[in-house]
């Protein structure tokens, strides 16, 4: 291999991993190595230490950890309580003292809406998740 295209391997490897995930801390990443995807359908699952176990299912077109972090912030600021049904029950559990564990996924990728405002497949594809959802939170 030639030394230009070693280093432009290298490059475009490291530009590849930087897309991927920015968390400072792999370990901690919400999604193993994987939060700037983009133009997901996403589950949170939160297992309470008695066994109660809701999922929330949500989507977002930008990258997950724009999402993951405006999450976050409704979790902790009382005016951001009422967002979500998750950020919700999250302050529910908080406020009544019980610990609980979230794991993060995703479900699905999808292209959000491109010219027909009718259809698009990130939205639908949400709609179809949350109406087979198991253990959901009510709405």
């Amino acid at each position: 291999m030639l030394h230009s295209q070693k280093i432009l391997k290298e490059f475009c490897d490291d530009v590849e991993n930087k897309r991927k995930c920015n968390c400072r801390n792999k370990n901690l990443c919400p999604l193993d190595g994987e939060c700037l995807t983009s133009n997901v359908i996403y589950e949170a699952t939160v297992t309470t230490t008695s066994g109660d176990r809701k999922t929330y299912i949500g989507m977002t077109e930008n990258d997950f950890k724009t999402r993951y972090n405006n999450h976050k912030l409704s979790f902790k600021d009382q005016k951001h309580s009422h967002d979500t049904v998750l950020s919700k029950h999250i302050c529910d559990l908080r406020d009544s003292n019980t610990s609980y564990e979230m794991k993060w996924s995703v479900i699905k990728k999808a292209n959000a809406y491109k010219g027909n405002p009718s259809r698009c497949n990130l939205c639908l594809s949400e709609k179809l998740y949350i109406l087979t959802a198991r253990d959901q939170f009510p709405s």
